[in-house]
């Protein structure tokens, strides 16, 4: 909850100033500096603070700006969109963290 409650506010404005594809486009890019600078860190602390709130809050952008233009277009049907978005997010999310593990372990340390 604290990604969503930090980014709402963000990505809002954001996205009314520019395009929500260049919204994107710029949170998959911070997206990737995270995980590049978090993949040289030393200790766990710096890793946690970069990986896990860093990538969070980038998240949480991506994932309130489908939902965002979703309700906006089909206000009908809210409850079926936000199963697929979330569902989607989900799983894009679980694949996604299995990719970081083999980028990110170059000792190839056991978790």
């Amino acid at each position: 909850f604290l990604k969503l409650g930090i980014s709402i506010p963000l990505v809002t404005r954001f996205a009314k100033k520019v395009s929500s594809g260049m919204t994107c486009f710029v949170a998959g890019i911070i997206m990737s500096f995270i995980m590049y600078f978090a993949s040289y860190t030393q200790n766990f602390s710096t890793f946690a603070a970069l990986y896990g709130l860093g990538n969070g809050i980038i998240l949480g952008i991506i994932y309130i700006l489908p939902i965002g233009h979703c309700y906006q277009f089909f206000p009908k049907k809210k409850t079926m969109i936000s199963i697929f978005i979330i569902s989607a997010n989900g799983i894009g999310t679980l694949i996604f963290s299995l990719i970081a593990i083999d980028v990110m372990n170059f000792n190839n340390l056991s978790l």
